[in-house]
């Protein structure tokens, strides 16, 4: 099971560097709390959620918390 999700982790999966860039990143000073709607959802949505969804390639949803919540093991970078 862990090799079929490889596939998956790659496809979704941008490099570290562009996350420090993103105009989605919030400043440490606005809050240090790491949420899912500010820091985590908009680089699902911008890098995963074209595939990841109803009727796309991807074989499982990740539009909602719970659906990453759920693969958190398999889209985790390392």
């Amino acid at each position: 099971m862990l090799l079929s999700a490889l596939p998956i982790v790659l496809l979704c999966a941008t490099a570290p560097s562009q996350f420090a860039n993103s105009k989605q990143a919030q400043p440490a000073s606005q809050s240090d709390e790491l949420t899912f709607n500010r820091q985590i959802a908009p680089i699902i949505f911008e890098n995963c959620a074209a595939c990841h969804r109803a009727d796309e390639i991807a074989p499982f949803s990740l539009l909602t918390y719970k659906d990453v919540k759920q693969r958190a093991r398999q889209i985790y970078l390392h």
